[in-house]
């Protein structure tokens, strides 16, 4: 069967309504993808003996396989079962420099566009591509004259890797035959192979400075310290790590590719310049971490490993209960009022005003004047702002809530409720994570998403690549199950391990499982810097194909030279809701992403101040000596005051990467960060886990390499945005942090202060109001906040936690099945 014209494209596999089981006999790739060979010959009229030459050694070869695998002549074929093929094009074409020239392609389907900065980037090259780039890699194995070439994806077709066998006159029969077995034979070789490796593709970023032959890539294997090492251990570990394990060139296409790594190891990898010499600061191109091996030669991200929730061996002590006097009052009796405040109720709409709140056992009794209402206690709001306890919408609190039952890094600040489980971490069981919070009694009220990486990880185990229609049916029943334990909606972390694999047709059928119980998609989407703009796009896609809300996390745009992007970011979102999808975000008010917060300033010196020579994006912390009076200003008020240049001021401090002096990556813009905060559908979040007081005060180091994030996100947001700034409006503000979050969750009860509402509460000083720190040490707890409560009892008074443990696990609406 031929195909005469065109190159055919891939089509994408649609979402599929409805899925059933069923069983499949045939041999399966490593992805556990159906094995059969879907060829498409694409040739010009004087090449079709060949073509067809071709085409009927192929049937004869895969015919005759003793393991059966399935061999269909493209799609004219009606037993052809495209979706799950691996598709070989092949292509007969003239050109200038070669008048037979036959392209061979093996095809990956999922994803009918990816946007070309995937395609270019080390961290995404082969996310979508995997199976077409190492069919190229055997088949350039078997015809050593061959040529890899890249193909970047366009709006009708997946970017891939194909091999292009070029020759000065048409391949007579003789060669033709041949051939077929060659690719027959590549086609077995890429059915068992088992090894794992690893494959990318130099960015052109890096191909503009360096010429690619001169470009090397070395790998390095991470070690995760086990427990507490001593200074020896210490030093060993990082000696080891500094052992090169594999070194690798690039093809001429920038295709690079190493095999034999151990799929269970986390690696780094650094492109070098090979024509300079070690000692040159410019030698080193680019930086990658924590890469891990796969059996798809996938080029993986940041593998955080799941945090699985773990019950303390001990039962927490009760909470401490505040016995105001031992008699018990009766029904008209308020326990606290807090009299003369300035009220923000927590609405859009909502006026601030002046009035009274009465608290009486767990909600809010009564607001306006209470005047000699009878009280157990009464609490001053002269002069002070009194508004709903902050709802962090973002937050992994569920990694270690039950070691860290206080939660006092969340309760100085002023927030009373989390969204937990975002980012694709969560416990794989939410009804008994959430059993286990009630009986456990912790300081805050603690709402959950299910993961995606314990749905994913519970059907496909560590396999990577598409899965099987019935793999997405039980990954639905699990987040069906999530939905009925009490889920709020589900999350993905597009750049994490597991969660990264998930592909958007996958992703947009789990999420109609959250349809019939009110629940939303929320996504770390799959990229925050070059490819920002399509990864939200991806994410509004998914939510309008499963008719369910989008929340977008931690909005932000990530490196100076995409700055400006937020405008773009946000008229995308606008659009979306245009057109009728209900789609929010959220943000931390801080510069640094979360692995920025904490560098050697060696290597922003580096990688900032030379390479790139933007010093004023980082943030030194606490600077020796002369230059003491520099610690917490940026590194170009540095250099401008000394007079100096980032070279001189790694020699005259003998700076090495081992060196333990650090400094914060400022990788957001203000500007950027700053339109995002005006914006009435972007919330405010921490993105953080949850941290004790006993951490606090007593782990000096863990307090000084911290992101602030956790500990002072909600009053950096009011005091340097909203009170000195003017960014928005106090009411507003407050909307973003209480209201909006709450109306997000459908919490009708929480985010406001009304009768009746649950009293989560804060009260400060909007003149005293202070974060307290910055990048360098998180142990002061903010200043300027007087009281914070947790359905109704004072869990923070006067700068000092109270003990007492009054928050709640919350169950969506959802929590019986409709």
């Amino acid at each position: 069967m031929k195909n005469f014209g065109l190159f055919l494209p891939v089509l994408m596999l649609p979402a599929f309504a409805n899925l059933v089981c069923r069983a499949d006999a045939a041999p399966k790739d490593i992805k556990g993808n159906t094995l059969a060979a879907s060829v498409i010959i694409s040739n010009a009229p004087q090449f079709s003996e060949n073509g067809e030459s071709l085409l009927a050694e192929l049937k004869r070869l895969f015919s005759s396989d003793s393991e059966g695998l399935k061999f269909f002549a493209g799609d004219n074929d009606p037993n052809a079962d495209a979706a799950s093929a691996l598709r070989l094009e092949i292509l007969f074409q003239k050109s200038e420099s070669a008048p037979m020239k036959i392209t061979i392609g093996a095809a990956a389907y999922p994803f009918g566009a990816i946007a070309e900065e995937h395609i270019r980037s080390p961290e995404y090259s082969h996310k979508f591509a995997s199976d077409s780039a190492l069919m190229a890699i055997h088949l350039a194995a078997l015809c050593p004259s061959a040529e890899i070439e890249r193909v970047l994806a366009t709006q009708d077709r997946s970017g891939c890797v194909r091999l292009a066998i070029g020759s000065a006159e048409p391949l007579p029969e003789s060669e033709i035959l041949p051939l077929a077995g060659k690719i027959y034979e590549a086609f077995r070789s890429f059915y068992n192979d088992s090894a794992s490796g690893m494959m990318g593709y130099v960015p052109e970023k890096i191909l503009v400075k360096c010429p690619i032959e001169n470009i090397a890539i070395e790998f390095y294997r991470y070690i995760f310290p086990a427990k507490e090492l001593t200074k020896d251990e210490e030093k060993k570990r990082a000696e080891e790590m500094e052992k090169i394990i594999a070194v690798v060139k690039p093809f001429p296409s920038g295709v690079f590719f190493v095999s034999g790594l151990d799929i269970h190891s986390p690696y780094t990898f650094k492109m070098v310049d090979e024509s300079k010499d070690e000692k040159n600061l410019r030698r080193e191109l680019l930086t990658g971490g924590f890469v891990t091996a796969s059996l798809g030669g996938i080029v993986r991200t940041i593998p955080i490993k799941e945090q699985a929730t773990v019950p303390p061996q001990a039962k927490q002590p009760a909470a401490t209960e505040i016995i105001i006097q031992k008699t018990t009052p009766d029904s008209a009796t308020f326990d606290y009022v807090i009299e003369g405040a300035t009220i923000f109720d927590g609405t859009k709409e909502g006026k601030r005003f002046i009035g009274d709140v009465g608290i009486a056992g767990e909600r809010i009794s009564a607001v306006g004047a209470l005047s000699g209402k009878p009280r157990l206690n009464t609490i001053s709001g002269q002069g002070l702002f009194l508004m709903p306890g902050f709802i962090d919408i973002h937050s992994h609190a569920d990694s270690n809530i039950l070691r860290a039952p206080d939660a006092a890094s969340h309760i100085r600040q002023g927030i009373t409720t989390v969204l937990a489980g975002n980012c694709s971490f969560s416990p794989a069981g939410i009804g008994a994570f959430l059993k286990e919070i009630e009986t456990t009694r912790v300081a805050i009220n603690i709402a959950m998403l299910i993961g995606g990486a314990p749905v994913r990880r519970s059907v496909m185990g560590e396999r990577k690549g598409q899965p099987l229609y019935e793999e997405v049916y039980w990954e639905k029943i699990l987040t069906d199950l999530a939905m009925e334990e009490g889920a709020f909606g589900y999350s993905s972390g597009l750049i994490y391990r597991i969660s990264e694999q998930c592909y958007m047709w996958e992703l947009a059928e789990i999420s109609k499982q959250l349809k019939p119980y009110g629940g939303f998609y929320a996504s770390h989407v799959r990229g925050e810097s070059e490819e920002v703009l399509d990864a939200i796009r991806e994410a509004i896609h998914i939510g309008e194909i499963a008719q369910v809300p989008v929340q977008i996390s931690h909005m932000k745009v990530l490196s100076k030279v995409n700055w400006g992007k937020m405008n773009r970011y946000l008229e995308i979102m606008r659009q979306a809701r245009e057109r009728g999808l209900d789609v929010t975000g959220d943000q931390y008010p801080w510069r640094a992403s979360g692995p920025a917060g904490h560098y050697r300033l060696y290597t922003l010196l580096v990688r900032e101040g030379i390479k790139r020579a933007s010093p004023e994006v980082v943030f030194l912390k606490d600077m020796p000596g002369k230059y003491q009076k520099y610690s917490g200003h940026l590194l170009s008020e540095l250099l401008e005051g000394e007079n100096m240049t980032p070279e001189e001021l790694i020699e005259d401090l003998n700076l090495t990467d081992k060196s333990n002096l650090f400094a914060a990556y400022l990788c957001i813009s203000e500007d950027d960060m700053i339109l995002a905060m005006k914006d009435d559908n972007v919330m405010v979040c921490t993105d953080g886990g949850v941290v004790s007081e006993s951490t606090i005060l007593n782990d000096k180091e863990e307090m000084a390499t911290e992101h602030p994030r956790k500990y002072r996100t909600y009053p950096e947001f009011f005091a340097k945005y909203v009170r000195d700034k003017n960014v928005c409006t106090w009411e507003l503000g407050v909307y973003k942090s209480t209201g909006l979050p709450a109306w997000r969750l459908n919490l009708a009860d929480r985010g406001v202060i009304k009768a009746g509402a649950y009293a989560d509460l804060v009260l400060l000083n909007p003149e005293k109001l202070d974060p307290a720190a910055d990048f360098r040490d998180q142990t002061p707890p903010p200043a300027g906040i007087h009281y914070v409560f947790v359905n109704g009892k004072p869990a923070y008074e006067n700068g000092k936690l109270t003990g007492v443990l009054s928050g709640k696990p919350l169950y969506a609406a959802g929590r019986k099945k409709p």
